[in-house]
């Protein structure tokens, strides 16, 4: 079924033959985009959502798993240890400031030509792990 959203033609498709969950098949900038649409469920909270969200691509996962070793770390540290394409780094410290994983010792409007140091928020990750584990296993023991 074809939707008109703004500019965008939008298609409603499994994902794979065999999957009966939705997802959105968009034409993006560079290509089609497919993304599965939230799920009809009061069970898939915004903590189960950003849990997905911050453990969706292996970018993100490196940058949890690197800080897994360090404490804390500045930019070029992390760059230099995980190579990430040019501008990925950046954009995947921003997601998982915002999602409350990643904490930074200087506001977001100061650190141009500064180096802020960041650090894993680990009780956040826990938490969203405890309630992404709920979610999926519906076992209330994992709080």
């Amino acid at each position: 079924m074809n939707m008109e959203s703004g500019n965008v033609s939008v298609i409603r498709v499994a994902a794979k033959a065999d999957e009966t969950a939705p997802h959105v098949l968009s034409m993006g900038q560079t290509g089609p985009v497919v993304a599965p649409i939230r799920p009809n469920d009061p069970a898939w909270t915004a903590d189960v959502e950003a849990f997905a969200a911050i453990t969706s691509t292996r970018g993100k996962q490196q940058v949890l798993h690197y800080f897994a070793s360090h404490e804390r770390a500045r930019y070029g540290d992390i760059q230099d240890a995980l190579q990430f394409p040019k501008g990925g780094l950046p954009r995947v410290l921003l997601e998982l400031e915002d999602a409350g994983i990643l904490d930074c010792d200087l506001p977001r409007g100061k650190r141009r030509g500064r180096g802020p140091i960041y650090s894993l928020n680990r009780q956040r990750l826990r938490d969203l792990e405890s309630k992404w584990r709920r979610y999926v296993f519906g076992d209330p023991s994992q709080d």
